[in-house]
């Protein structure tokens, strides 16, 4: 019962004669390779104290260390640095930031041994601040306004955030 019509049956192609190519698989690898490589190299410092690439990807906030205000100083000039750094004191050291990714919100607590912050106005009662920022004291109680900005002392320094 064989059929000399054959042409329903898949012709088997030799693999010197298969013409797909593997280019696109080579391209990818190579990509992933040098993605890789640029992220664990010095080249890759600015992605990752930029952005915070872990955790920036899926926080709402991103968190920022400085040693010192010369340290502060030195990064970008950011929008909220002016509103803060008229009042920060010399001595400031330890400075946490955290800035929200819709700049809706910064908090920031720092070191310090001046008695109150310069320039500024005591107020009652303190506010609380647009975000939730485990680290910033309790608001109500006596601190100061900084312009647009709530400051509060703190058992080494002081804290400021956006109310």
């Amino acid at each position: 019962m064989s059929s000399s019509d054959d042409s329903t049956a898949p012709k088997r192609v030799p693999h010197s004669e298969n013409k797909r190519s593997r280019f696109p698989v080579i391209l990818i690898a190579l990509a992933l390779f040098a993605g890789i490589a640029v992220a664990v190299s010095p080249l890759g410092d600015p992605l990752r104290t930029a952005g915070s690439l872990w955790n920036g990807l899926f926080a709402n906030h991103e968190d920022r260390s400085y040693r010192d205000l010369v340290h502060w100083s030195a990064e970008e000039n950011l929008a909220f640095k002016k509103e803060a750094h008229p009042w920060l004191p010399a001595d400031a050291t330890d400075i946490a930031l955290r800035t929200t990714h819709d700049a809706q919100g910064w908090a920031l607590s720092f070191d310090s041994d001046a008695l109150q912050p310069a320039g500024c106005t005591p107020i009652e009662a303190t506010i609380a601040p647009v975000m939730d920022v485990t680290w910033l004291p309790n608001p109500g109680t006596s601190g100061w306004s900084c312009g647009a900005l709530t400051v509060q002392g703190t058992e080494d320094g002081f804290a400021a955030w956006m109310p």
